[in-house]
Order: structure tokens, then C-alpha cells, then sequence
């Protein structure tokens, strides 16, 4: 029996006829995906959306990036591509040692070097904006991962745009559906926090024990995770509703229940804030064993 290998996505761009019009691109981009369901991705990204949106009525503004993707088909879609951007792994890949996962600078490194790109090119600008930008979206999207449990969260599944945000793709796995190895969940953290995130947080100060956690973004994520339990009942619906449609994740009121888990919806308030840092500080005791699975990613696409 011949086996046929999944379609690899390719790039549709369209150049724009009126180069003088006022906020158009010279071009526009998007990916044609054949072989993944993306009604699920869909689901995910209107949901990251409406969160953005809550907190946006909450007085927070994280910098969210829900680009657009639309299901046109059994297992075939188009994905809009962000521009100016590149992912987790292709910036670490420009060191040897970023690429091990033994250097954590590199992000910083590409930031800045962006930035004074910018500065060169249009006489204006700082460092201190694309700092501030990935620090509130890296809030937001630590809050959403770990809310709609979103898995597989390897380097090639996160992305920064040159302006600092950072903005998560791929989302083949959501309400704690996490890949397994040997009978094992592979990631084994309430969502991504590394140390190469945390440079950036910090402004390139390298990140040592509890304090390594720059209060003002430990705040933030709290934050951000009280103004989504506020209007929980919104988003579990949003799932519920979508039962019928027989997403391979979205079957049943048990996977819905994980919404209702992450967003603590029978504790008291201050209750949940303490089961989020208890999370949070999850997160960061266990970034090695994230930094352990992105090195076999680098080993396994070397």
C-alpha cells in the first residue's frame, strides 16, 4: 500500500494595484493548509480574540494577534500571515548555543537589533516600546495558553514581530489535549515561560531565582486572569455551543469542563488568584523541562 505524504501549506501573496492608498501593504499574504482541520484553529483564535476584547473593556491592553483563518473546507483553510515576523526558533537558530537551548539572549538580541534597524531607517524610535510590547502580549498569551490549555508549544509554535509582540500559532491541541510520550504528557507546564521570555521582560538582566520574575508582569498576568474569570460564563459557552460540530477535541462536556478548571469558577476570588500564582510559579520552576523539549525539537529539524 502506497502511503501519500500530507500536503505541504503554501504561500498565496497578492500585490496591491494602488501603492498610494493610505493603511494598505504594498502586498498581502496568506498560507493554503490542506490535511489539518482548522475549524479548531478558528475556535481558538475567535476565542483569543474575545479575549483581547474583555480585556480591553477591563482597561488592559496586552497586544493580543488573533490573525484571521478560515476553514473553507473538509481539512483545508487559509491562514493570514503577520508580517515582520519570525518564530521562537528561527531566532535562536542564529546562535549555536541559542539553538541548544543554552544561550537565552538571542530573542533580546533580535528585538534590539530590530529596533535600532528601525531607528536607522526612519530616525526615530526606542528600545523601551518593543520591550513594553512583548512584555503585556506575553502576559495575555500566558494567561490564554494556559486558560484554553493549548499544547504543543515548541519554538516553531511561537512567534515575534519586529515591533516586540509576541503571538502564538498552530493550535492542533487545546483543552489540556496535550501530546504524549510514552504514556507521559510532554509538556509539563501550565504554559511557556523561559528564560529567553524573561530577558526580555527584564530588559536583558538575566533571570536568577523567584526574583528573576519582574513584579509588574507577575501582577499583569493576575490581572489578566481575574478580567477572563469575571466573564467565564461567556467563554465556556462560546465551547459549548460548538459541541455538535465534532471538532477532535471538542466532544464532549468533560473537555469543556477544563475551562471551568482553569478558571477556577467555583472558588472565591482570591481563591483563584492563588490557584493562578500557585500556576504561575509552575511555570517558572518548570522552564527547564520546556528548554529540554526544545532541544530535542532542535535535534529532531536540525
Amino acid at each position: 500500500m502506497q502511503v501519500l505524504a500530507q500536503p505541504s501549506p503554501f504561500c498565496l501573496v497578492w500585490d496591491n494595484p494602488d501603492p498610494m492608498a493610505p493603511h494598505y501593504w504594498l502586498s498581502h499574504a496568506i498560507i493554503f493548509k490542506s490535511g489539518d482541520d482548522l475549524r479548531q484553529d478558528m475556535l481558538t483564535l475567535q476565542a483569543i480574540g474575545i479575549m483581547s476584547h474583555l480585556w480591553n473593556m477591563e482597561g488592559l491592553d496586552l497586544g493580543m494577534t488573533p490573525y484571521s483563518c478560515l476553514s473553507t473546507g473538509k481539512q483545508v483553510g487559509l491562514i493570514e500571515m503577520v508580517r515582520n515576523a519570525k518564530t521562537v526558533y528561527s531566532i535562536q537558530r542564529s546562535s549555536k548555543l541559542g539553538a541548544i537551548q543554552v544561550d537565552s539572549s538571542q530573542l533580546f538580541k533580535w528585538i534590539r537589533d530590530k529596533t535600532r534597524a528601525q531607528v536607522r531607517q526612519k530616525g526615530h524610535g526606542c528600545l523601551t516600546k518593543p520591550l513594553n510590547n512583548f512584555t503585556r502580549s506575553c502576559a495575555g498569551y500566558c494567561v490564554a495558553t494556559f486558560v484554553l490549555g493549548i499544547g504543543d508549544r515548541h519554538p516553531d509554535n511561537i512567534m515575534v514581530n519586529q515591533d516586540g509582540q509576541i503571538f502564538h500559532i498552530d493550535f492542533g491541541h487545546i483543552l489540556g489535549n496535550f501530546k504524549k510520550k510514552f504514556g507521559i504528557n510532554r509538556e509539563r507546564v501550565p504554559f511557556v515561560l523561559t528564560q529567553d521570555f524573561l530577558r526580555v521582560i527584564a530588559k536583558e538582566k538575566e533571570p536568577k531565582g523567584e526574583s528573576g520574575v519582574p513584579e509588574v508582569f507577575q501582577v499583569l498576568c493576575g490581572k489578566a486572569y481575574l478580567a477572563l474569570r469575571k466573564h467565564y460564563r461567556l467563554i465556556v459557552n462560546l465551547f459549548m455551543l460548538l459541541l455538535p460540530a465534532g471538532m477532535s477535541e471538542l466532544q464532549s462536556q468533560d473537555e469543556v469542563a477544563y475551562l471551568r478548571k482553569t478558571l477556577a469558577v467555583e472558588a472565591t476570588e482570591e481563591e483563584a488568584l492563588q490557584y493562578f500564582q500557585n500556576q504561575f510559579s509552575e511555570a517558572y520552576d518548570g522552564a527547564w523541562t520546556t528548554k529540554i523539549d526544545w532541544f530535542f525539537h532542535y535535534v529532531k529539524h536540525r
